[in-house]
C-alpha cells in the first residue's frame, strides 16, 4: 500500500518541527539503532573510522553504564514521541468536535477571527499614553472597532437588529410619556396631602356601588315581573282568540241551518 505524499508546505515544516524537537529532547536510542545513526547525525561507519576524543568518552561512559541501565527497556520507552504536528491536528480535531456540538460556539470559532480585536482590552493608562505621544491623525490610537471588517459589522447589526428595534420603541414610548408630563415621580407628593380626602372619596365610592348594586337587583326584579305579566296577557289573548273563532264557527254553523230552514219552507 503506497502512502499518500504529503503536502510541500506541510511536509516541510513538520520537518523543521521535528529537527528542533531532536536538538532540543534528542533522538531516541531505537531511532538511531533502526537508522544505523550516532547521536550527532553521522553514519557509524564513518564514525568508526574517524575516531575522535568525543566518541572516546561516550564510549567509555557507555561501558562504565550499570548493568540495568543497558537492559532494554519497555518498547513504549524507546517509541518516538508523537510529533508535535500530530499533537497540534489531534487538539485542532478536538476542539472542532467540541465546538461542532453547541452552535453559539461554532459561530465564535469561524469568526474568531472578526471577534479577536473585541477580546483585547485597552487599559486607561496605555490609552493616555498613546493620545498623548500621538502626533496627528496618522499616528492616534486604532479602536478595536476600526480593526473590524465592514461585513462583521453589518453582521452585528443584522443580529442586534431586534434590540435595535425593541430600544427605539422604548424611546418613543418614553418620550411620549415625558412629552405629557407622566414621566417619573410627577405629582406624585402631593397625594400625601391628598391621602383623607382620597380615603373619603373611597368609602363614598363603595356606598354608591351598593346602592347601585341595590338598584340593580331591583331593576332586575321589575323586568322579571313585566316579562311574567306580559306572557300571562299574551297567553290570555290567545285564550280569548280561540274562543272568537269557536264562537264564530257556532254563528256561521247556526245562519246556514237558519237559510236552509227558511229555504225548505218557501
Amino acid at each position: 500500500m503506497t502512502t499518500p505524499q504529503p503536502d510541500s508546505t506541510a511536509f516541510g515544516f513538520e520537518l523543521r518541527v521535528r529537527a528542533l524537537e531532536a536538538r532540543v529532547g534528542g533522538v531516541p536510542a531505537s531511532q538511531l539503532a533502526g537508522l544505523n545513526l550516532s547521536d550527532d547525525g553521522a553514519p557509524a561507519a564513518a564514525a568508526a573510522a574517524e575516531p575522535t576524543d568525543a566518541v572516546s568518552r561516550a564510549r567509555q561512559r557507555a561501558r562504565r553504564r550499570p548493568v540495568k541501565e543497558q537492559q532494554p527497556h519497555d518498547a513504549d520507552a524507546d517509541a518516538a514521541p508523537e510529533p508535535l504536528t500530530a499533537r497540534v491536528s489531534a487538539l485542532v480535531a478536538k476542539l472542532e468536535a467540541v465546538v461542532g456540538s453547541n452552535p453559539a460556539l461554532k459561530q465564535f470559532y469561524d469568526n474568531y477571527d472578526a471577534y479577536a480585536p473585541l477580546l483585547r482590552l485597552s487599559l486607561p493608562d496605555e490609552t493616555e499614553e498613546e493620545e498623548e505621544g500621538a502626533e496627528g491623525d496618522n499616528n492616534a490610537a486604532v479602536q478595536p472597532r476600526d480593526l473590524l471588517p465592514v461585513g462583521a459589522k453589518a453582521a452585528m447589526v443584522l443580529e442586534a437588529k431586534a434590540d435595535i428595534v425593541d430600544a427605539e420603541r422604548g424611546l418613543r414610548e418614553i418620550g411620549l410619556l415625558d412629552g405629557r408630563g407622566v414621566a417619573g415621580a410627577g405629582e406624585l407628593e402631593d397625594i400625601v396631602a391628598l391621602k383623607p380626602a382620597l380615603v373619603k372619596g373611597q368609602a363614598t365610592l363603595h356606598r354608591r356601588q351598593k346602592d347601585v348594586g341595590e338598584i340593580r337587583a331591583d331593576v332586575a326584579a321589575l323586568v322579571s315581573r313585566y316579562t311574567e305579566f306580559t306572557t300571562t296577557v299574551s297567553d290570555l289573548f290567545v285564550d280569548v282568540h280561540e274562543q272568537l273563532v269557536e264562537i264564530e264557527e257556532v254563528v256561521a254553523r247556526a245562519e246556514r241551518a237558519r237559510r236552509n230552514e227558511v229555504a225548505g219552507r218557501y
